[in-house]
């Protein structure tokens, strides 16, 4: 049987014939005794996103395969999507039951998730294939829980598999059960799972906002310390989801520092949070010990300039920090986006800043103003993808310097660039973690995943999500930036549980693709540097380092990347392939 991956996504056009995709071989019919059919089941990659009308089925394309076959290595997370669509009349009583993948005594469980809809805007800066409702949320299914699908709407069910860090490699198999109107269809699924683990913590720093206060205002929940932010086991629950994401909220809890009246502060709640998750989660320099206030906003004096009181509280939480063994990977947030007006206050502050912390690395986020007049005060460069593209030679030069050189997308840029928007082709949110690689960039910062702002909240007493469906024109992004989901990446679900976004779970995906890459050029180092470097054919040496290349078919340029999903699923598998290759020559070296 040949091994196919299913983690993708593009926007395809294809004819359309009554409900549903028409020339394709891959549906699975349930028919009543008169032949009629019931409902259709229709197998999609994970990276698909799937229109709730039927009528809009040329936006996407099935996933031609009636076996659903997951390759996936140990410690990562793969998924699919099994689309329903009714019959004419609609679909009544639907549930959902996925039986664990088993292989001997091993077994490894199916997570099944509903898909909600959110409601799009217009955007200003991008021209969306339609404007109206795109999946987004993924929504637990209840065991013993049944749905409704109206006639003309088809409804995608997303299932996850977390490959656990123990799992004996090999093949696994389970199935997927769909029942409608008395009517069941069963889906084999099988699971290929790799002979080599992705590390955890990873390599790829991802300093991703989360914000406590946000929290407390939507939940109503307070933190019996500081009532601006939610409690702090509250807050911890959020960043262990989005560890499990490979994802570190770059404010880990600054918010849950006590300062003491001698000036110190009582850092120890955090052990909930940095202590506790840090070895479990977070790759190195993924937090922020503090953040320095926007420049343009001290020199507007609605904020006070105070270098000397911003050392001190950076003093202090590094000695708690050190006090309570916390990472000592950690950075300095400077001055947001500092135009070149602002230099002179930004000179100034990093000056100070580094004479009295020397270690400490600060971290600048760049968009217009010019980088080379920041040389030798700043250790981490994180420019705007198309800076970082523009300004290339500079910030190779930095890295070879030794300096460090992260990224960011935000509400920009938009088309034809990458970035997490909601209306976006979702092979976008991937491609981004192999541009990533290809510049040498080793970190991914992004200012929020949780703001829901102008949405109505639980704490309100109204109705709200997720008992009433998103409308992005209520969202303060949507109003003020005119785009659809930034800095929106998990969703409130119901007794302050975090929802994922599929955007989110694309993100996750290509992450692991950055650490299949980064995997494969520490193996193949291990094996350059070992003594047995020669015994290794010189064609296999030459294959495995174009590997841990990105080659121009996958990404040539920021706004010039491969939209075939199949081609960059390809590349992937000839890295697996390639670091099983090389684990067995390691394996028969040293026997």
């Amino acid at each position: 049987m040949k091994r196919t991956i299913i983690s993708a996504s593009i926007v395809l056009l294809c004819s359309i014939s009554g409900f549903a995709l028409c020339g394709n071989d891959s549906f699975i019919n349930a028919k009543d005794s008169k032949g009629n059919i019931v409902f259709r089941v229709i197998p999609a990659r994970s990276m698909m996103k799937v229109p709730r009308d039927c009528s809009l089925n040329n936006l996407w394309q099935a996933w031609r395969t009636k076996t659903i076959v997951v390759d996936a290595a140990k410690d990562e997370t793969e998924s699919f999507q099994l689309v329903i669509v009714p019959g004419y009349s609609g679909l009544q009583k639907v549930s959902v039951k996925a039986i664990a993948l088993k292989k001997g005594k091993s077994s490894i469980p199916i997570e099944e998730n509903y898909i909600e809809y959110v409601r799009t805007i217009k955007p200003k800066n991008t021209k969306p294939v339609y404007v109206g409702w795109w999946p987004d949320i993924l929504m637990p299914l209840t065991a013993g829980k049944t749905f409704d699908i109206p006639a003309g709407r088809q409804q995608p069910i997303w299932f996850r598999i977390n490959v656990p860090a123990n799992a004996p490699s090999g093949i696994y198999k389970g199935q997927v059960v769909i029942t409608g109107d008395k009517h069941q269809i069963a889906i084999p699924v099988t699971l290929n799972v790799r002979n080599f683990r992705l590390p955890r913590p990873g390599t790829l720093a991802c300093p991703f906002g989360l914000y406590p206060g946000t929290l407390k205002k939507w939940y109503g929940i307070s933190d019996k310390d500081n009532p601006s932010v939610c409690p702090i086991d509250v807050f911890a629950k959020w960043c262990e989801f989005m560890g499990k994401y490979r994802l570190t909220p770059k404010n880990i809890g600054r918010e849950y520092w006590k300062k003491l009246p001698d000036g110190s502060v009582d850092l120890s709640r955090l052990q909930q949070t940095v202590g506790k998750l840090t070895p479990k989660y977070y790759p190195p320099y993924s937090f922020a010990i503090y953040r320095l206030p926007n420049p343009g906003r001290v020199l507007k004096g609605e904020d006070k300039k105070d270098i000397a009181g911003w050392i001190h509280d950076i003093n202090a939480g590094l000695a708690e920090y050190r006090r309570l063994g916390f990472t000592k990977d950690v950075f300095l947030y400077g001055m947001d986006e500092a135009s070149e007006k602002c230099y002179p206050l930004v000179k100034e502050t990093y000056t100070k800043i580094k004479q009295a912390i020397p270690n400490l690395p600060i971290m600048q986020t760049l968009n217009h103003a010019p980088p080379e007049k920041l040389v030798g005060l700043v250790d981490i460069w994180c420019p705007l993808s198309p800076r970082l593209e523009s300004k290339y030679n500079f910030y190779k030069s930095r890295q070879q310097a030794g300096d460090t050189v992260w990224m960011y997308v935000c509400c920009v840029p938009c088309e034809t660039y990458a970035n997490f928007f909601i209306d976006e082709p979702a092979i976008d949110h991937r491609i981004l973690f192999w541009q990533l690689w290809q510049k040498g960039v080793t970190g991914l910062l992004y200012w929020s995943t949780t703001w829901w702002e102008g949405l109505t909240g639980a704490a309100s007493g109204k109705p709200h999500f997720p008992d009433v469906p998103i409308y992005m024109r209520d969202t303060d992004v949507a109003k003020k930036l005119k785009n659809n989901g930034d800095g929106l990446l998990i969703w409130p679900g119901k007794n302050a549980t975090p929802y994922p976004s599929i955007r989110l779970e694309i993100i996750r995906d290509g992450i692991e693709d950055y650490e299949y890459l980064a995997l494969l050029r520490r193996t193949l180092e291990k094996i350059e540097n070992s003594p047995f470097s020669d015994k290794l054919p010189a064609k296999v040496r030459q294959e495995a380092f174009a590997l841990t290349q990105v080659p121009e078919k996958i990404s040539r340029r920021f706004n010039d990347f491969c939209h075939n999903p199949e081609i960059l699923l390809q590349q992937r598998e000839k890295i697996a392939d390639m670091i099983e290759q090389m684990n067995r020559f390691i394996e028969k070296m040293h026997n």
